[in-house]
Protein backbone atom coordinates (compact mmCIF):
# COMPACT_ATOMS: atom_id res chain seq x y z
CA UNK A 1 0.00 0.00 0.00
CA UNK A 2 1.24 3.71 -1.03
CA UNK A 3 2.37 5.49 1.87
CA UNK A 4 0.31 8.01 4.14
CA UNK A 5 2.20 10.59 2.93
CA UNK A 6 5.20 11.81 0.61
CA UNK A 7 7.76 14.52 1.53
CA UNK A 8 9.22 16.87 -1.38
CA UNK A 9 12.10 19.07 -2.18
CA UNK A 10 11.88 22.51 -3.65
CA UNK A 11 15.15 24.44 -4.55
CA UNK A 12 16.20 27.18 -6.95
CA UNK A 13 19.71 28.02 -8.34
CA UNK A 14 20.15 29.67 -4.55
CA UNK A 15 18.99 27.50 -2.75
CA UNK A 16 16.03 25.54 -0.76
CA UNK A 17 12.87 28.05 -1.14
CA UNK A 18 10.37 27.89 2.15
CA UNK A 19 7.44 30.02 0.22
CA UNK A 20 6.06 28.32 -2.69
CA UNK A 21 3.11 25.73 -1.03
CA UNK A 22 0.79 26.95 -2.83
CA UNK A 23 2.47 26.50 -5.72
CA UNK A 24 3.38 22.94 -5.49
CA UNK A 25 1.58 19.72 -7.09
CA UNK A 26 2.36 16.22 -5.65
CA UNK A 27 2.36 13.36 -8.85
CA UNK A 28 2.61 9.12 -8.72
CA UNK A 29 3.03 6.33 -10.74
CA UNK A 30 1.74 3.00 -9.85
CA UNK A 31 2.89 -0.18 -10.86
CA UNK A 32 4.66 1.18 -14.21
CA UNK A 33 1.59 3.29 -14.95
CA UNK A 34 0.69 6.63 -15.89
CA UNK A 35 1.61 9.96 -13.78
CA UNK A 36 -1.31 11.63 -11.85
CA UNK A 37 -1.30 14.73 -9.52
CA UNK A 38 -2.13 13.94 -5.83
CA UNK A 39 -4.99 15.73 -4.23
CA UNK A 40 -3.77 16.95 -1.18
CA UNK A 41 -2.25 20.48 -0.61
CA UNK A 42 1.49 21.00 -0.02
CA UNK A 43 2.65 21.77 3.53
CA UNK A 44 5.75 23.21 4.71
CA UNK A 45 7.40 20.95 7.05
CA UNK A 46 10.80 23.26 7.42
CA UNK A 47 14.48 23.79 5.57
CA UNK A 48 11.95 23.80 2.11
CA UNK A 49 10.54 20.51 2.91
CA UNK A 50 6.72 20.03 2.44
CA UNK A 51 4.70 17.18 2.88
CA UNK A 52 1.23 16.02 0.71
CA UNK A 53 -1.15 13.87 2.57
CA UNK A 54 -2.33 11.11 0.58
CA UNK A 55 -6.41 10.27 0.44
CA UNK A 56 -7.64 6.86 1.29
CA UNK A 57 -8.44 6.75 -2.17
CA UNK A 58 -4.71 7.31 -3.30
CA UNK A 59 -3.51 4.78 -0.89
CA UNK A 60 -3.85 1.76 -3.38
CA UNK A 61 -1.99 -0.90 -3.11
CA UNK A 62 0.68 -2.07 -5.36
CA UNK A 63 4.13 -3.88 -6.03
CA UNK A 64 5.95 -0.70 -6.64
CA UNK A 65 5.13 3.02 -7.54
CA UNK A 66 7.29 6.34 -7.64
CA UNK A 67 6.44 10.11 -6.45
CA UNK A 68 7.48 13.41 -8.21
CA UNK A 69 6.71 17.12 -7.93
CA UNK A 70 6.37 20.06 -9.92
CA UNK A 71 5.79 24.06 -9.15
CA UNK A 72 4.19 26.61 -10.87
CA UNK A 73 6.68 29.27 -9.50
CA UNK A 74 9.62 30.36 -12.19
CA UNK A 75 12.64 28.43 -11.51
CA UNK A 76 11.58 25.81 -8.64
CA UNK A 77 12.09 22.30 -8.82
CA UNK A 78 10.32 19.90 -6.92
CA UNK A 79 12.11 16.56 -6.28
CA UNK A 80 10.86 13.66 -4.05
CA UNK A 81 12.84 13.80 -0.42
CA UNK A 82 15.33 10.91 0.33
CA UNK A 83 13.29 8.30 2.62
CA UNK A 84 14.30 5.47 5.54
CA UNK A 85 13.21 2.49 4.08
CA UNK A 86 16.28 0.88 1.61
CA UNK A 87 14.98 -2.01 0.01
CA UNK A 88 14.50 -2.81 -3.82
CA UNK A 89 13.30 -5.82 -4.54
CA UNK A 90 13.30 -7.22 -9.04
CA UNK A 91 13.08 -10.57 -10.47
CA UNK A 92 17.07 -11.45 -9.97
CA UNK A 93 18.42 -8.35 -8.24
CA UNK A 94 17.73 -6.61 -4.94
CA UNK A 95 19.20 -3.31 -5.13
CA UNK A 96 20.40 -2.34 -0.95
CA UNK A 97 21.44 1.61 -0.97
CA UNK A 98 20.50 4.31 0.91
CA UNK A 99 17.11 6.48 0.38
CA UNK A 100 15.39 3.43 -1.78
CA UNK A 101 11.69 2.73 -1.78
CA UNK A 102 9.87 -0.53 -3.44
CA UNK A 103 10.38 0.95 -7.06
CA UNK A 104 13.76 -0.36 -9.41
CA UNK A 105 14.47 3.85 -9.18
CA UNK A 106 17.54 4.39 -7.20
CA UNK A 107 17.75 6.86 -4.77
CA UNK A 108 21.36 8.92 -4.16
CA UNK A 109 21.46 12.53 -2.62
CA UNK A 110 24.21 14.96 -4.10
CA UNK A 111 27.52 15.36 -2.41
CA UNK A 112 26.77 12.54 -0.29
CA UNK A 113 29.61 9.47 0.08
CA UNK A 114 28.74 5.84 -0.33
CA UNK A 115 31.62 4.26 0.94
CA UNK A 116 32.89 2.04 3.66
CA UNK A 117 33.19 4.58 5.78
CA UNK A 118 30.40 6.78 5.59
CA UNK A 119 27.24 6.35 7.24
CA UNK A 120 25.51 5.26 4.47
CA UNK A 121 28.07 2.84 2.98
CA UNK A 122 28.40 1.24 -0.49
CA UNK A 123 25.96 0.80 -2.95
CA UNK A 124 25.65 -2.80 -3.22
CA UNK A 125 23.69 -5.05 -5.60
CA UNK A 126 22.75 -8.50 -4.83
CA UNK A 127 24.21 -10.49 -7.35
CA UNK A 128 22.42 -13.94 -8.36
CA UNK A 129 24.01 -14.82 -11.47
CA UNK A 130 26.21 -17.50 -12.34
CA UNK A 131 30.13 -17.88 -12.36
CA UNK A 132 30.42 -14.45 -10.14
CA UNK A 133 33.15 -15.04 -8.20
CA UNK A 134 34.17 -12.82 -5.10
CA UNK A 135 36.88 -10.18 -6.41
CA UNK A 136 35.61 -9.85 -9.85
CA UNK A 137 35.16 -6.47 -11.53
CA UNK A 138 31.51 -4.39 -11.43
CA UNK A 139 30.93 -1.14 -13.45
CA UNK A 140 28.87 1.56 -12.61
CA UNK A 141 27.14 4.30 -14.68
CA UNK A 142 24.86 6.82 -14.50
CA UNK A 143 24.07 9.43 -17.00
CA UNK A 144 21.32 12.41 -16.84
CA UNK A 145 20.90 13.84 -20.73
CA UNK A 146 20.63 17.43 -21.06
CA UNK A 147 18.85 19.30 -24.11
CA UNK A 148 17.88 17.85 -27.27
CA UNK A 149 18.98 16.55 -30.23
CA UNK A 150 22.65 17.54 -31.62
CA UNK A 151 23.83 19.96 -29.11
CA UNK A 152 22.58 17.57 -26.25
CA UNK A 153 24.53 17.23 -23.30
CA UNK A 154 24.84 14.33 -21.05
CA UNK A 155 26.37 14.73 -17.40
CA UNK A 156 27.58 11.16 -16.05
CA UNK A 157 28.81 9.28 -13.08
CA UNK A 158 30.99 6.48 -13.81
CA UNK A 159 32.69 4.35 -10.71
CA UNK A 160 34.28 0.48 -10.59
CA UNK A 161 34.10 -1.74 -7.58
CA UNK A 162 33.94 -5.61 -6.85
CA UNK A 163 32.30 -8.84 -5.96
CA UNK A 164 31.78 -9.09 -2.30
CA UNK A 165 30.68 -11.55 0.33
CA UNK A 166 28.58 -10.84 2.77
CA UNK A 167 27.52 -13.15 5.35
CA UNK A 168 27.23 -15.54 2.33
CA UNK A 169 25.67 -13.72 -0.27
CA UNK A 170 27.27 -12.02 -3.13
CA UNK A 171 27.11 -8.44 -3.54
CA UNK A 172 28.16 -6.06 -6.42
CA UNK A 173 29.75 -3.20 -4.60
CA UNK A 174 30.64 0.31 -5.56
CA UNK A 175 31.97 3.09 -3.50
CA UNK A 176 30.69 6.62 -4.32
CA UNK A 177 32.80 9.71 -3.53
CA UNK A 178 30.67 13.20 -2.47
CA UNK A 179 32.99 14.28 -6.14
CA UNK A 180 31.26 11.50 -7.80
CA UNK A 181 27.80 12.79 -6.53
CA UNK A 182 28.54 16.47 -6.90
CA UNK A 183 26.39 16.07 -9.77
CA UNK A 184 22.95 18.20 -11.20
CA UNK A 185 20.22 16.95 -8.77
CA UNK A 186 17.07 15.34 -11.18
CA UNK A 187 14.81 12.90 -10.61
CA UNK A 188 15.83 11.84 -14.44
CA UNK A 189 18.65 10.44 -14.24
CA UNK A 190 19.16 6.27 -15.63
CA UNK A 191 21.85 4.25 -14.59
CA UNK A 192 23.45 0.72 -14.96
CA UNK A 193 25.60 -2.09 -13.34
CA UNK A 194 27.78 -4.48 -15.24
CA UNK A 195 29.78 -7.81 -13.91
CA UNK A 196 33.58 -8.34 -15.56
CA UNK A 197 34.44 -11.75 -15.12
CA UNK A 198 37.79 -13.15 -14.76
CA UNK A 199 37.72 -13.99 -18.26
CA UNK A 200 36.81 -10.43 -19.25
CA UNK A 201 33.25 -11.20 -20.13
CA UNK A 202 30.49 -8.52 -19.47
CA UNK A 203 27.63 -9.66 -18.67
CA UNK A 204 24.68 -6.92 -17.42
CA UNK A 205 23.25 -6.75 -13.77
CA UNK A 206 21.20 -3.69 -14.18
CA UNK A 207 20.49 -2.45 -17.31
CA UNK A 208 19.31 1.67 -18.27
CA UNK A 209 16.98 1.84 -14.52
CA UNK A 210 15.29 4.93 -13.36
CA UNK A 211 17.62 7.18 -10.56
CA UNK A 212 16.95 10.42 -8.69
CA UNK A 213 19.95 12.42 -7.57
CA UNK A 214 18.13 14.48 -3.94
CA UNK A 215 19.64 17.94 -3.43
CA UNK A 216 21.48 17.94 -0.52
CA UNK A 217 20.05 18.22 2.93
CA UNK A 218 23.00 20.58 3.58
CA UNK A 219 22.53 23.15 1.21
CA UNK A 220 21.08 26.20 3.04
CA UNK A 221 17.76 27.75 3.11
Amino acid sequence: MLPASVDLIAFDANGRRTDVAASITGRVTVDGGAWSDLSGDAEHQGNGVYRITLTTTERVSAARWSFDGASSTAGVSVLPAPVAENVITGATIKLVSPYSIKTKRLELVERADYTAGSATGPIRVLVELAGVSVGDEVRFGATLPIGEGTMSIAKTIRATGAVVDVNGDLFAEVELTNEDTDKTPSPHWRWELEHVSGSGDVSPLVIDAEMTLHPSHAEAV
